[in-house]
């Protein structure tokens, strides 16, 4: 090759390699990382180390913008690699110890979580295995969590809600209206369930006229799910002649609503 030629080459390959190294200088998540070009007849070859593979691909687009301007169609031979960066253990461990926290807000889940040396194990229960799997694949995803091995035992799901009534009323108030929502919450989470909505009244009256009226509550609770659009298979109501209530609480709070949960066979 003609001195001139082989001139004229290397300062173009200088031009390039100078101008990529510069735009990965410039650009604020690539500038603390040491990465070199090299521009040769036929390739631009890009060395060095990130921490992940988001930086080393946005290392390469980079580069390859920068020579969009250029007389050049070369193309991006990326020889960066991605080092992962082992995370800091306390940090995993708070995370772990978040996300089982937000766990356990949940209906029926209770659980712990044990994290050492990159690996999470999980006891306690919950109502589904589904709720296991989701509790294994949300672990898996903490930086520095390297496995994830859950043993829970399913327990059937449980719904505290309850629903009172006035005296001699199968009237739902406004206030008790909006505990609606945490039903229809509820049974949507947890598809393979289906509820028994049970009617109680107080002891004042006649049995027959308290039954009646118990069953017209739970009656009017499913009316009401049913507008908010539950499948009314998925609901049972029925009538209870007494619901018990606790020690010191007042009789009238038996004037309630309350849920059970069925498994269809």
């Amino acid at each position: 090759m003609p001195w001139g030629i082989w001139q004229f080459r290397q300062s173009i390959e200088r031009r390039i390699a100078a101008n990529a190294a510069a735009a990965l200088l410039a650009a604020p998540e690539l500038s603390i990382y040491r990465l070199e070009v090299e521009a040769h007849q036929d390739r631009v070859t890009l060395h060095g180390r990130v921490p992940n593979q988001y930086l080393r691909n946005l290392a390469e687009q980079v580069a390859k913008t920068s020579l969009s301007n250029l007389p050049s169609d070369l193309p991006i031979d990326n020889q960066i690699i991605a080092v992962r960066i082992p995370p800091d253990p306390t940090q995993t461990a708070s995370e772990v110890e978040r996300a089982i926290a937000t766990f356990n807000q949940l209906d029926g889940i209770k659980i712990r979580a044990n994290f050492a040396n990159g690996k999470v194990t999980v006891t306690g229960s919950a109502p589904s295995s589904i709720d296991a799997q989701r509790i294994s694949q949300s672990l898996s995803q903490i930086p520095g969590v390297d496995s994830a091995i859950v043993t829970i035992d399913s327990t059937p799901p449980v719904i505290k809600t309850k629903i009172f009534f006035p005296s001699e009323s199968a009237q739902i108030t406004a206030k008790e209206a909006q505990k609606l929502k945490q039903v229809k919450e509820f049974i949507r989470s947890h598809p393979k369930y289906h509820l028994k909505i049970i009617g109680g009244s107080d002891r004042t009256g006649e049995t027959e006229i308290n039954l009646r009226l118990a069953l017209e509550r739970a009656q009017a609770v499913k009316a009401a799910l049913v507008a908010q659009g539950v499948e009314p298979q998925r609901l049972q109501a029925a009538s209870r002649a007494e619901l018990s209530i606790s020690e010191g609480e007042p009789e009238w709070t038996s004037r309630r609503v309350e849920f059970e949960i069925i498994k269809p066979k």
